[in-house]
């Protein structure tokens, strides 16, 4: 899992990145370390929504490790919609759904999630990012919505 991170890490080049675990993995330890500008916030999952609700700063990239287990769903579901919705436009999830009670793999999807690792026996990777949420569509465009060139010329 700490290669996966690493790569991750590595692609998303994160100058900020916010860390809601209990405990901090090697790998992003690694990452807040080895460049001296980029800024490690770590938050602990009990507290976060707390912390991150009286402050609405943005995060380049996050890292959500071990917050199903500990935190009951209503609440592990606002953290994980406040993350996405108002802190980050990409994420990962490291959680271990055996672990998590109530949650399962059609929970995370229901959550805009998209599993990128999930070995037989362990924590699974789920990912989220805004810009490959929603794909462009051709119809879904001003061109083809309600004529344009009327706007003008009539009311509906």
């Amino acid at each position: 899992m700490n290669s996966l991170i690493d790569t991750l890490l590595a692609e998303r080049d994160a100058a900020t990145l916010l860390v809601i675990a209990d405990d901090v993995p090697g790998a992003i330890a690694r990452y807040g370390a080895s460049a001296p500008d980029r800024v490690v916030t770590t938050l602990a999952p009990h507290t976060a929504m707390d912390t991150l609700a009286a402050d609405a700063r943005r995060y380049d990239y996050a890292v959500l490790w071990g917050v199903l287990e500990v935190l009951p769903v209503a609440e592990a579901r606002g953290l994980i919609a406040r993350v996405r919705d108002v802190h980050c436009p990409a994420f990962l999830l490291v959680s271990d759904l055996d672990a998590a009670p109530g949650w399962d793999h059609s929970g995370l999807l229901a959550m805009a999630l998209t599993k990128i690792e999930a070995p037989a026996v362990g924590p699974a990777a789920y990912a989220f990012d805004i810009d490959s949420y929603n794909r462009r569509r051709e119809w879904n465009s001003p061109d083809h919505w309600a004529n344009p060139e009327n706007f003008d010329r009539y009311r509906w």
